[in-house]
């Protein structure tokens, strides 16, 4: 029999043949150039699968075809020799049973403890601690609410008026504003955007994190109404959830109403229960006093938000950052000559190719603005950002490149 018929009876491959071969588990005759697999072939063949199945390496079933060669298992010597062998190999699998068993009962133990979170019931809303934050946005005074659904102290639903004709609503306590355009943003999960990032990207995205929080003594801020928008707007204050005080205040701004939903969800799920404002919007368009807010985290929000404007979001938010304000986070650039660029240019025909290519032109904008740029951390390069909706733009082997940054304006001082 030829090597490629002998292979296909046994389900393997030619390479997979002569690799045995070499290592003197098969001993076919040669017939000039070619092997010939006789019935000793497929005896020794037969033995060499069945003892892989016991979970023998194949050094092992060497040593085992050898003895079965000498002997063919009819001495008392090497018959014991052989069922020693079966013995341990038993133990070992047997042992390693066990073992998996261990491994079964602790990730039990963890599904029941994921369990257990997801299914927490907490039901939040905006709390009444933002009610002297909010203005109307056309024409500056104060809103009126109606029909106002209230559970400890937080409004879960209601209506936001004001005297002008401007209204917004509260539903499942996330303020949704009448004018938030419809953008072509995936309505995908957090599970899904996790899943969608590549490891590269996320200990990236921790690293900076931790430069952030340690350089702005994050734990220590106290009696600040923070903001930050973005698909990953939740991430930085999820990272540092135990850090969460309650005497601040914290605002997020999302135009998916299922990611804000599943930020707001999975910051529930907390112990920490801390102040914070969900809004569905995308205009930056908010009903939020101006010179309110004290701290602008920049959780690549900057970088996203170019794709379907042509302007940063701090110049959005401005009017609404107090005189001494800061503003710190994470933002990544393409190099204008990228073949990523060409294709940012196709899919989001109203994105600033000048300002994703250019961490200069953003310090300039802020500049103008008064802030200072404090402290930066980069550049840090990365090609691998992931797949899925998240970056369906990148192209292979393309650079991202990052920084980490902290900015002030005013005598800020933290």
């Amino acid at each position: 029999m030829k090597i490629g018929s002998f292979a296909k009876e046994f389900n393997t491959t030619p390479a997979n043949v002569r690799y045995y071969i070499d290592l003197g588990l098969l001993i076919p005759d040669r017939n000039g150039s070619q092997y010939d697999f006789d019935e000793k072939c497929r005896d020794d063949m037969l033995f060499i699968k069945k003892m892989k199945g016991f979970g023998f390496c194949l050094k092992e079933v060497n040593t085992l075809l050898s003895i079965k060669r000498m002997t063919k298992f009819k001495d008392h010597e090497t018959n014991n020799t052989f069922m020693d062998m079966l013995e341990e190999k038993k133990g070992q699998i047997r042992s390693h049973i066990s073992e998996l068993e261990q491994k079964v009962s602790m990730i039990d133990q963890s599904i029941m403890e994921v369990s257990n979170i997801r299914n927490s019931n907490k039901r939040t809303g905006v709390s009444l601690s933002f009610l002297d934050l909010l203005a109307c946005p056309d024409c500056g005074r104060s809103l009126s609410f109606n029909n106002a659904n209230i559970e400890k102290n937080q409004i879960i639903s209601g209506t936001l008026q004001c005297s002008c004709g401007y209204s917004a609503v509260i539903e499942d306590g996330i303020l949704v504003l009448s004018e938030s355009p419809e953008l072509n943003i995936p309505e995908s999960s957090l599970d899904t955007l996790i899943k969608d990032l590549s490891t590269e990207f996320i200990n990236l995205q921790i690293k900076a994190y931790h430069w952030l929080t340690g350089r702005t003594a994050f734990k220590q801020i106290k009696d600040k109404v923070f903001i930050t928008t973005d698909r990953f707007a939740c991430g930085f204050l999820f990272e540092n959830a135990r850090f969460l005080s309650k005497e601040n205040r914290y605002i997020v701004v999302y135009s998916s109403r299922s990611m804000l939903m599943h930020m707001k969800n999975r910051i529930d799920e907390l112990d920490q229960e801390p102040n914070i404002l969900y809004i569905l919007d995308d205009s930056m368009k908010l009903p939020i006093k101006e010179d309110s807010i004290d701290i602008f985290i920049d959780d690549f929000s900057s970088s996203n938000f170019l794709f379907f404007h042509k302007a940063y979001p701090i110049e959005k938010l401005y009017k609404y950052m107090k005189v001494r304000s800061l503003i710190f986070g994470t933002m990544f650039f393409y190099k204008k000559s990228s073949r990523t660029i060409k294709n940012i240019k196709s899919e989001y025909p109203h994105s600033d190719i000048g300002r994703i290519s250019s961490m200069l032109e953003y310090k300039r904008i802020i500049g103008n603005m008064g802030y200072e740029m404090v402290e930066s951390k980069g550049p840090e390069l990365m090609r691998d950002p992931g797949g899925g909706d998240e970056f369906p733009f990148h192209e292979k082997g393309d650079e991202i490149i990052c920084y980490n940054y902290i900015a002030k304006s005013g005598e800020y001082v933290f």
